[in-house]
């Protein structure tokens, strides 16, 4: 009674194992029984051997009691105690720094932390009597977990990219420039508790510090391995992985492996050794992540989260099966540094699964082929068992009960077939050898001495098994097993007849004496419980056949464990991560990072932050701590990120004009400063992006108001977002129009468009082009682009102005003054029609004028070099042409609108209706699509565009789509058959000519391929000549 015995752990958690035991007892110093003896010179003679555990059944404070004076405690009573402080409160005890605690149990959750040094306190609180500790011991009993592995699948090895950048700037400014290799993980149970997480590497190059790795787990979370060890200098340590040849192929390569228990910081890899020493010769080579800094949320196409440990992957369990991904950078473009991998593993350890209190789980054997029992080699029987061996042996594995789980029932189920069932003994033995004879010979007392003669199961004329009895066993059964097939007999199925659940019985046998047997006999499965998780392992059913003549066969079995939850567990701590949105700042509670704490015996949960907030945006690290209120608790990690919620604040336009002149499309994002004059992000931040919705407006949306949808988001992920719309006015000029500020020396003039009445106005500003004037030609011009053959038609219905003026059409290569050119114009009879033309640059312009009174539309067709203007009252009915001359021109020209005024009058502006050109104008797509093709699909395709069609012959292609593409032409005839095939080589012209003289009238194909696999079809109709 005079002692208080501590038992502190390697972390300064300290158990109270007894603490006076019996001291309210009239001397006030506990119980006077001994613990040994000693000689009349206080030496010791002999010690008491006490034991503490959980599962003990004597309260520690009761050690001695009944006994009193010299009684050597040991030696009358159970040495086994659970612990019992008896109020002890070591909180205000001089040296004593570390936490007090209550039971063993609270000591489970160090797991690999009771690894160590280990203190028994033993303190003599009572004066006179002394004592001496011998020793002491700690027993630990722990599930060894099960790692699975995944390597990389490569012949040989990969080859690291050099780095993009010079010098090691540090960091990895984009993943897509790092090797990336995917690992295969798999075999991890559902909810299998993760222990331990490691990655090795087979690697060679030529300077480790240029290197940088990251493994990414399934779901992207990533660990930075190491990144540019030694890198205080402009490329880190000069040290090699490995060895190379002269011509850098790998000869060896250095294997290192990565854990959080590693002994090395792999910032020092390589730290004190010189170039091509090799960094891991030999083991050890195992290390602890160091990221050194390197940020990932800067690493351009990085989408997943930085972790900083392993450990912070373990709450995702079976989530770890997939494929990991290994990325190895490196941060130099130099090519005299190179480098490649063998190799990468990743090998994750885990637990067993716990399972349901309460709920027995059953493990069937998995022997591929019915078990024969061996038959005793002579006639008659024999007792007990001589030799082990000459048994059958069936096994399996039992892998799911956990450390914080009691066994509460044993039971063992067996399908087995036997003719004489008086002849069995049957034997159940756990993985520690602890052995269970469920029956001996059932109904040995019989006259023969073998036993019961009744059948387990049956079989056929040749002893093959036919059908099999399942019989049970356990502490519960309601028939003693060796009543198995009592006043059956003969060869009566056992199972058919009577009960098939036994409790045990062994019926006097003693397996001391058995050959090779070398475990402890037990008499019940309850003396199996206190072994706990020790039952995990290998179970053996062993069936001995004691009398000749008789056979049977195991077909299997299974053992069916049930547990309960031990009381005073601690809790179980799982974090999950969180994101937020949030003005800025924002503060949690803690139950929001709990992503299924749980404690094994039902306890209240609380939970704390060593960090409560509020937390800034970004991504901040907390731990969380959960305690169930009864002294045990469990901590674990996890990362929150504050998503700046507070939305750009932005001031739209109220409207806005665009006035096409020429342009095909305009894209809202270089619009960005008219449509959204002012945006921020409302926490301070600049990094806003923009969408819009249309992202474009085309040329063919003139005339309309479009409202265009802004949206701005801020950076965070996810981002915040606002939007709003502003009407967008589509003015300007049609597809492929435009004009000059100074048109063609007439500066000042203007032209405009009136979509809904398709209408032209083009106003010439003070000048002026009378007939036959051989120079200062002055005009109004608006104008598209024609390429090869084709016409331009238009109808002038209108003049008004301070005076008269002639409007028409035009033919020119450029609006020089001096240009090339072909028109036609009226007056509206005001004046006569003229034509002017002039065969040679800056040479003289011509005219003729000509009285064609009420023939306002106006027609020039371009064939090759030759010119013709036609006039129409109605637009269908063009008669003979007008003028028709031959003018060697470009390619390419410029068709459009003219008007310019008779001298000395200023500001007339004419109107054109029904303005067409042939070939039309083909804009390109915003998008950049072309015909045809897998990316784009038909309905977004550009068309292959033919003038005339119908045709006589002669028709013109529309290549425009296709300028700068190998294309080959095509020409099949309604059958499909090719009568005639062009390559045309690199396209430089937007137009082709081809003529079908000579081919029968009908529907034709024509088909144009390009070298990208890119395909344009279309048909043409061939009239017959008149």
């Amino acid at each position: 009674g005079d002692l208080t015995i501590l038992l502190e752990a390697p972390d300064g958690s300290t158990l109270p194992l007894v603490s006076g035991p019996g001291a309210n007892t009239e001397t006030g110093c506990g119980d006077s029984s001994d613990l040994g003896s000693e000689s009349g010179d206080y030496n010791p003679t002999s010690f008491s051997t006490i034991s503490f555990s959980s599962n003990a059944l004597t309260d520690a404070e009761l050690m001695g009691s009944g006994t009193g004076g010299a009684s050597i405690i040991c030696d009358a009573e159970s040495c086994e105690f659970f612990p019992n402080a008896d109020g002890l409160d070591l909180g205000s005890t001089a040296n004593f720094s570390g936490t007090q605690i209550s039971s063993f149990e609270e000591l489970y959750a160090l797991g690999s932390g009771v690894n160590g040094a280990w203190t028994l306190y033993v303190h003599d609180g009572g004066g006179g009597d002394v004592g001496v500790v011998q020793d002491f011991e700690i027993c630990i009993t722990y599930t060894s977990p099960t790692e699975v592995c995944g390597i990389s699948d490569h012949t040989d090895p990969l080859e690291i990219p050099n780095g993009t950048i010079a010098d090691c700037s540090g960091g990895i400014p984009d993943l897509s420039d790092a090797l990336a290799v995917p690992v295969d993980v798999s075999g991890i149970p559902m909810d299998a508790p993760i222990v331990d997480i490691q990655a090795t590497l087979g690697l060679q190059h030529t300077r480790v510090g240029e290197l940088s790795a990251v493994l990414a787990a399934p779901d992207g979370t990533a660990i930075v391995l190491f990144a540019n060890p030694g890198s205080n200098t402009a490329c880190g340590n000069m040290a090699d992985f490995g060895e190379e040849t002269g011509n850098f192929m790998p000869i060896a390569f250095d294997t290192i492996t990565f854990l959080d228990s590693g002994t090395n910081d792999p910032e020092l890899m390589g730290d004190g050794l010189m170039d091509m020493d090799r960094v891991c010769p030999g083991p050890p080579c195992d290390f602890f992540p160091n990221a050194d800094g390197t940020d990932l949320s800067m690493t351009l196409n990085f989408m997943g989260t930085q972790a900083a440990t392993f450990a912070e992957l373990f709450p995702q369990s079976d989530a770890l099966n997939g494929t990991w991904t290994l990325y190895l950078y490196d941060g130099d473009m130099a090519a005299t540094e190179v480098g490649t991998l063998e190799f990468a593993e990743v090998c994750v350890s885990h637990g067993p699964v716990p399972q349901p209190p309460g709920v027995p789980v059953c493990y069937p054997s998995d022997n591929p082929d019915f078990i024969q029992i061996p038959d005793r080699p002579v006639g008659g029987c024999v007792a007990g068992i001589a030799d082990l061996a000459d048994a059958a042996v069936v096994t399996t594995v039992v892998d799911g009960i956990g450390s914080a789980q009691a066994v509460t029932d044993v039971s063992v189920s067996i399908d087995i077939q036997h003719t004489w069932v008086g002849d069995l003994t049957l034997l159940l033995q756990s993985p520690n050898g602890t052995t269970l004879p469920l029956v001996h010979k059932a109904g040995a007392d019989t006259e023969t001495g073998c036993g019961d003669s009744s059948d387990l199961g049956s079989e056929s004329a040749d002893y093959n098994p036919t059908s099999f009895s399942t019989i049970t066993f356990s502490d519960s059964g309601s028939t003693d097993a060796e009543l198995m097939g009592d006043g059956l007999g003969g060869t009566t199925i056992i199972c058919d007849e009577g009960p098939c659940d036994f409790f045990p019985n062994a019926d006097g046998l003693d397996l001391s004496t058995t050959l090779n047997f070398a475990g402890i006999q037990i008499a019940s499965f309850a003396d199996f419980y206190p072994q706990g998780d020790g039952l995990n392992g290998t179970w053996r059913l062993f069936a001995h056949d004691g009398g000749g003549g008789d056979v049977g066969t195991i077909e299997g079995f299974e053992v069916c464990i049930t547990t309960a939850t031990i009381p005073g567990q601690p809790p179980v701590a799982v974090c999950r991560n969180l994101t937020v949105n949030t003005d800025c700042m924002n503060t949690v509670l803690p139950e929001d990072f709990d992503g299924g704490s749980f404690d094994p015996d039902g306890d209240m949960l609380t939970f704390s932050l060593d960090d409560p907030g509020p937390y800034p945006p970004g991504v901040t690290m907390v731990t969380l701590t959960v305690a169930d209120g009864t002294g045990g608790t469990d901590d674990c990690t996890a990362t929150i990120t504050v998503v700046d919620n507070t939305t750009p604040l932005i001031e739209c336009a109220d409207g806005l004009t665009l006035n096409f002149n020429g342009e095909d499309f305009f894209a809202m994002e270089d619009l960005e400063k008219q449509l959204v004059p002012v945006a921020f992000d409302g926490c301070g931040g600049d990094d806003l992006t923009f969408s819009y919705e249309p992202a474009y407006i085309t040329c063919d949306q003139v005339g309309e108001v479009i409202d265009v949808e802004i949206t701005i988001c801020e950076s965070a992920d996810p981002a915040s977002c606002t939007s709003c719309v502003v009407p967008v006015t589509v003015d300007g000029l049609p597809c492929g129009w435009m004009t000059w500020d100074d048109h063609i020396d007439c500066p000042g003039s203007s032209a405009d468009y009136d979509a809904p009445t398709e209408t032209f106005l083009l106003t010439s500003a003070d000048c002026s082009h009378l007939p036959y004037s051989p120079a200062s030609e002055e005009y109004a011009f608006v104008k598209t682009i024609l390429c090869g053959d084709g016409e331009i038609i238009a109808q002038v219905t209108g003049l008004n102005g301070l005076g008269k003026a002639w409007a028409g059409v035009t033919m020119r290569e450029s609006n020089d003054p001096g240009s090339k050119k072909f028109q036609v114009m009226t007056a509206l009879d005001y004046l006569q029609h003229r034509v002017d033309w002039r065969h040679t640059t800056d040479g003289i312009n011509q005219s003729q004028s000509y009285s064609r009174y009420g023939q306002h539309w106006l027609r020039i067709v371009r064939t090759g070099s030759i010119f013709q203007a036609f006039t129409s009252y109605n637009g269908v009915t063009w008669g003979v042409p007008v003028n028709t001359q031959v003018i060697p021109m470009n390619e390419c020209l410029e068709v459009g609108l003219v008007v310019t005024n008779v001298p000395y009058a200023t500001n007339v502006t004419a109107s054109f209706n029904h303005v067409e050109v042939t070939p039309p104008y083909v804009p390109m797509s915003p998008r950049g699509e072309s015909p045809e093709t897998e990316a784009t699909g038909v309905d977004q395709a550009l068309s292959l565009q033919v003038f005339p069609n119908p045709t006589t012959g002669q028709f013109t292609l529309n290549l425009s789509a296709f300028l700068g593409q190998d294309a080959i032409l095509e020409v099949m005839d309604i059958n499909g058959q090719v009568i005639r095939r062009l390559s045309l080589g690199v396209i430089e012209h937007s137009t082709e000519q081809l003529d079908l003289f000579g081919q029968p009238a009908g529907i034709y194909v024509l088909r144009l391929r390009t070298e990208d696999g890119t395909t344009a079809v279309q048909r043409v109709i061939l009239q017959p000549r008149p």
